[in-house]
C-alpha cells in the first residue's frame, strides 16, 4: 500500500477502510467490529474492599486557622480548649 500524495486540498478524502487493512488479512468489517459486551463484571459489582486504617482520619479534627473543627460540631483552640463564641456565630 503506497501513501497517496495530495496537491489539491479538494482531493483530500479519508481512505476507505477496506485500504487501511492490508489484504489477505480477512473481512475488514470482522477486524473492527467487537461483540457488545456488558458494562460491569461481577468484580465491578462487589462493595469495595475496606482496608484496616482505612477511615481513621474521620476521627481527627480540621484545623482552620488556629481552630480545631470537630465531626461533632465542637470547635476548640490548639490546646483543646472549648470556643463558645465563632466571631458572630454562637
Amino acid at each position: 500500500m503506497t501513501t497517496p500524495t495530495y496537491t489539491d486540498p479538494a482531493d483530500r478524502k479519508l481512505p476507505a477502510l477496506a485500504d487501511l487493512i492490508e489484504p489477505g488479512c480477512g473481512d475488514p468489517r470482522l477486524l473492527t467490529r467487537s461483540p457488545v459486551r456488558s458494562l460491569a463484571s461481577a468484580a465491578d459489582l462487589a462493595p469495595p474492599a475496606l482496608r484496616p486504617g482505612s477511615e481513621d482520619f474521620l476521627t481527627c479534627p480540621s484545623r482552620i486557622g488556629q481552630r480545631l473543627h470537630h465531626r461533632d460540631g465542637r470547635v476548640t483552640d490548639l490546646q483543646g480548649n472549648p470556643i463558645k463564641n465563632l466571631g458572630g456565630i454562637t
